[in-house]
């Protein structure tokens, strides 16, 4: 076996101080209640991309990295039931490829999330949070996310469905979304029953929306995008949602405005103009060829009027003899 293996019959607690620069056999594997923690003074890099960087039996592996990062060039992966298997990880900045049956703690400046979680329990804590893809966090359904705090950044330039397990905000959760208007579909939350979300009364703070194929012509008054919905069992957000950054969007023909309307039993993002009788709701470049072309046929119509008249002047200073 390549790499480090701490067997916890031999070694309860293992102690690294040292760093790990990521070469082929820097990969770590934990077993029977073995417990190691790594401290630091440098960045460490684990695993090769493609590989199995951290493996966790019924084990605990912690990270306490106050002024340097951490780089998992491969997954994190564990072998018995996620809750047996901990990874407590603290640092300035968190790199994580893929992670499988693990329940995960990160508290950090920055949190990357480079791969796919699967049946992981993910508690974190951070100023900010991207998730390179939405697939990578929704995993159909097999991820539980615990929410201390940070920005979650879901901005990624795809609108998606996040299908979580379940998920616990413990303070109000700032996030950036996708609305993409070709779609009409919006990044949202979605649990497989209501009770799979707690709020404890904390809010969803929208922070940006990213607007996708805002460029295309739209002519209805009106239109919805969903976001909170029995549908998705995601109606504990309903009263708690925070967006006052209402957008003014210039499309091809008309101006609309972008904003967040809720019902009793729903929320929706909307984009919505004014009467087509109204020349304020249109893009005012939309104007500009129609208005040019009635002003020019106008002249045109007054020239001929001229003419016409200048003519008949012309004509009535003739005698009788030469209008005959």
């Amino acid at each position: 076996h390549s790499g480090l293996v701490v067997d916890g019959t031999m070694n309860e607690q293992t102690v690294l101080k040292t760093n790990i620069y990521g070469a082929s056999d820097s990969n770590i594997t934990l077993r029977n209640k073995a417990n190691m923690l790594v401290e630091a003074d440098e960045d460490i890099n684990i695993g090769k991309k493609g590989e199995i960087s951290l493996t966790i039996d019924n084990s605990t592996f912690e990270a306490n990295l106050e002024d340097s990062s951490i780089n998992f060039g491969g997954s994190i992966n564990g072998l018995n039931t996620n809750t047996k298997n901990l990874a407590l990880i603290a640092a300035k900045d968190i790199n994580l490829d893929s992670v499988n049956n693990v329940a995960i703690s990160t508290k950090s400046e920055n949190v990357n999330l480079n791969n796919t979680l699967t049946n992981t329990i993910w508690q974190v804590t951070a100023e900010n949070i991207n998730i390179l893809n939405d697939s990578y966090l929704s995993s159909n359904g097999t991820n539980t996310l615990i929410y201390n705090e940070g920005l979650l950044n879901l901005s990624n330039n795809k609108a998606s469905d996040i299908n979580l397990k379940s998920m616990t905000l413990n303070s109000d959760m700032a996030v950036n979304i996708d609305v993409d208007l070709g779609k009409m579909q919006s990044d949202k939350f979605v649990f497989g029953n209501s009770a799979d979300l707690i709020t404890n009364d904390n809010d969803l703070s929208i922070e940006n929306v990213n607007l996708l194929n805002s460029d295309l012509i739209f002519t209805d008054e009106n239109y919805l995008i969903p976001f909170i919905s029995s549908d998705y069992n995601n109606t504990a957000f309903l009263g708690h949602v925070d967006f006052e950054d209402t957008k003014n969007l210039m499309t091809p023909i008309f101006k609309y405005n972008f904003g967040y309307n809720e019902t009793a039993t729903q929320g929706n993002w909307v984009l919505s103009r004014g009467s087509s009788s109204d020349y304020k709701s249109y893009n005012p470049s939309a104007l500009a060829g129609p208005v040019a072309a009635q002003v020019g046929g106008y002249l045109t119509q007054l020239n001929s009027y001229d003419e016409a008249f200048y003519n008949m002047d012309m004509y009535m200073l003739m005698t009788r003899e030469q209008r005959q």
